[in-house]
C-alpha cells in the first residue's frame, strides 16, 4: 500500500487579512531601478483601510480628501482603489495638483506591524508601519 501525502504550504509573509484594517504610515518607497525614496518623517503620510471598503488618506496630521481615492475592494491579495464621485468639492482642492494613482495594487507583505504594497505588474513596493 502506498499512502500519498499533499501539504498546502500557505504564504508566510501575508498574514491574515483582517490586518489590513488599520492606520498605516507610509515609511517608504522602492521605486523599480531607482534608490529607496523615504518621506519627511516629520510630516507623516498616513493611510487608513476600513472594513467598509473605505480608505482614508492623512497628511501632516490632517484628513486631506482632495487628491487620492476613497474606496477599495479587496479579493484575496488584490486590492483595486476607486473613486466615489461626491457633490461637493472643498475650495481647498480646486488648485490641487493629484498625482493620478495606481488602481490596481497587490500585497506583497502584511503582518501586524508591516504592510508593503505593489502596483499590479511592478517591481516597486511601498512599504507602511503600523500606526497606534
Amino acid at each position: 500500500m502506498t499512502a500519498l501525502c499533499f501539504a498546502c504550504q500557505k504564504d508566510e509573509s501575508i498574514g491574515p487579512f483582517r490586518l489590513l484594517y488599520q492606520r498605516w504610515q507610509w515609511v517608504e518607497s522602492r521605486p523599480a531601478n531607482r534608490p529607496v525614496f523615504r518621506p519627511d518623517q516629520t510630516r507623516l503620510t498616513v493611510v487608513t483601510f476600513k472594513p467598509s471598503g473605505e480608505y482614508m488618506y492623512e497628511f501632516n496630521g490632517r484628513q486631506f480628501t482632495c487628491c487620492q481615492p476613497n474606496r477599495f475592494t479587496q479579493q484575496g491579495n488584490q486590492l483595486t482603489f476607486s473613486d466615489v464621485a461626491g457633490g461637493y468639492v472643498s475650495p481647498e482642492c480646486i488648485n490641487s495638483l493629484c498625482a493620478p494613482y495606481q488602481p490596481e495594487q497587490t500585497i506583497d507583505s502584511l503582518s501586524a506591524q508591516r504592510l508593503v504594497l505593489s502596483v499590479k505588474g511592478s517591481t516597486g513596493q511601498t512599504v507602511y508601519q503600523a500606526v497606534r
